[in-house]
């Protein structure tokens, strides 16, 4: 369990944790109040915990401009580790073997443009470049699915998309690209068992559909239809859970939920009894 406060006179969150039950006691992960003295301005972009739960890395911006700094923490020892990855979005996200992780760096103009990866415990000047996005209509992003298998890198400009992809147990493998960008084609991914889901609004599916795909067959046309593209329907996103497929929807302006249980097929909407309200999912860090 992981734990966000603010405690009274403190300006900054303090990041706690507690073992399998909130009845354990709770352990110290990060303290901002403490960070943040001595500096006019700071914020912490991330924080993100290694796989066997004894690194930590943060990122910290101490001059506004969203410039960020990664650090590591051994939650064991409780002291950092020396390096510091400089120039970063703050966005981390860990491979499987708790060694390496992987970051984004920004440009001049501060377009997110190069993703790197980053073994513990070396400078960053021997982090390895993965992917040098050139396409100044086009930023990087880097996130790991759901079900904590596959890591992607993600193109993204304001009518396309381009993604590419590794097991997030082999931090080594090859790169594969899921569906080369197109104008006009976008679409988001993530892991479910033998296959990728897919949103996207690929032939004209203006208000999106999703799709499915085997994990060896990525290219679109091999794209198979789950819920279709629909006048009068917007599929706004979708969440993957280990046994229930969560869609938001919006029909006549307002947001509507709909879980399908994977197993049976059945399907049924959240009710909301108010003519009008804002509805969306949240944050879901569990498979």
């Amino acid at each position: 369990w992981y734990i966000t406060r603010y405690h009274k006179g403190g300006e900054y969150p303090v990041f706690y944790r507690k073992y399998q039950s909130l009845e354990n006691e709770e352990e110290l992960l990060l303290d901002v109040n403490i960070l943040a003295q001595n500096h006019d301005f700071y914020d912490v972009g991330g924080i993100s915990v290694s796989l066997d739960n004894t690194l930590l890395a943060y990122s910290e911006d101490i001059t506004g401009r969203r410039i960020y700094t990664i650090r590591i923490k051994d939650l064991k020892q409780e002291k950092n580790f020396s390096e510091a990855i400089e120039n970063t979005t703050g966005k981390i996200v860990w491979a499987n073997d708790n060694e390496h992780f992987f970051y984004i760096r920004k440009d001049e103009s501060l377009r997110a443009f190069q993703v790197f990866r980053h073994k513990v415990g070396t400078p960053q000047e021997e982090d390895v470049l993965i992917f040098h996005e050139k396409d100044e209509a086009f930023d990087v992003g880097v996130f790991k699915t759901k079900s904590l298998e596959y890591i992607f890198i993600v193109s993204s400009s304001t009518i396309s998309d381009e993604h590419r992809f590794i097991p997030a147990d082999n931090v080594f493998a090859e790169w594969k690209l899921f569906q080369k960008r197109e104008e006009n084609l976008e679409y988001a991914v993530e892991h479910y068992q033998n296959d990728f889901y897919v949103l996207t609004n690929e032939g004209k599916a203006t208000n999106f559909k999703l799709m499915k795909t085997p994990l060896s067959q990525t290219e679109k046309e091999h794209w198979q239809e789950l819920i279709p593209h629909r006048k009068e329907v917007l599929l706004e996103g979708f969440e993957i859970f280990k046994n229930y497929l969560v869609l938001e929807e919006r029909e006549r302006g307002l947001l509507q939920i709909k879980i399908i249980d994977n197993q049976s097929g059945k399907s049924w909407y959240l009710p909301f009894n108010d003519p009008t309200y804002t509805a969306y999912i949240g944050l879901n860090l569990e498979f």
